[in-house]
C-alpha cells in the first residue's frame, strides 16, 4: 500500500516516505514536508496519535490527510473532527488521490497568501501593528538584546500641511 501510494504521488509530486508512526515523526522533523498522509491503522501508534504528536512537537500545523480501510464512518468522522483535511478510503483510484493531495496544497498556498496578505501594511511593505506585536513577542522571549522602537509623534500635521501622498512618501522612506 505504501508503495503503491508512493508511485501515484511520485508522478507529481517529492515524496517521502515512512514505514511506522516512529519513522514518520523523524521523517517530519528531518523534512518539513507541505503536508502529511498517513494511514490509520500503522505499526506503532494509529493516524491520530501520530497526527497529536507532530502537532504538538511541530513548529507549524501541518495539513493531514488520513487514509484506511476501514469502513466505520466513525473513523472518518473522528479524523475530521481531530483537524484532518480530508479522508480518503481504500483501495481508492489515482486520479482521486491526486486531485485531493492537490486541494489540499492549493486551500494551505491560499490560506498562506491571505494571512501575509492580511499581515502586510501595503503602503510600506512592513509588517501591521498586530503582526508585528506578535512577532516581537516570540523574538523577545526566546532572544537577548535591546529594542528600540520609533514613534512619529503628531504625524497628522504632515498629512494637514502636505497632503496624504507626501505623508505616504514619508512613511514610505
Amino acid at each position: 500500500s505504501l508503495m503503491i501510494t508512493e508511485n501515484i504521488l511520485a508522478s507529481e509530486y517529492e515524496v517521502v516516505t515512512a514505514s511506522s508512526g516512529k519513522e514518520a515523526i523523524e521523517v517530519y522533523h528531518k523534512e518539513e514536508p507541505d503536508m502529511v498522509l498517513s494511514d490509520f491503522h500503522m505499526p506503532g501508534m494509529t493516524g491520530f496519535e501520530l497526527q497529536r504528536i507532530m502537532e504538538e512537537n511541530g513548529r507549524r500545523r501541518i495539513p493531514f490527510m488520513f487514509m484506511t480501510a476501514d469502513t466505520d464512518e466513525a473513523t472518518e468522522s473522528q479524523g475530521l473532527a481531530g483537524g484532518a483535511m480530508d479522508f480518503i478510503h481504500k483501495p481508492f483510484r489515482p486520479d482521486v488521490l491526486l486531485r485531493r493531495v492537490g486541494n489540499i496544497l492549493q486551500t494551505v498556498d491560499q490560506i498562506q497568501g491571505l494571512k501575509r496578505h492580511a499581515s502586510i501594511d501595503s503602503l510600506t511593505g512592513l509588517l501591521n501593528k498586530a503582526t508585528a506585536e506578535e512577532e516581537l513577542k516570540v523574538i523577545c522571549q526566546k532572544s537577548a538584546g535591546a529594542l528600540m522602537m520609533i514613534d512619529l509623534d503628531s504625524f497628522k500635521l504632515v498629512n494637514d500641511l502636505h497632503g496624504h501622498s507626501m505623508g505616504d512618501e514619508i512613511l514610505m522612506s
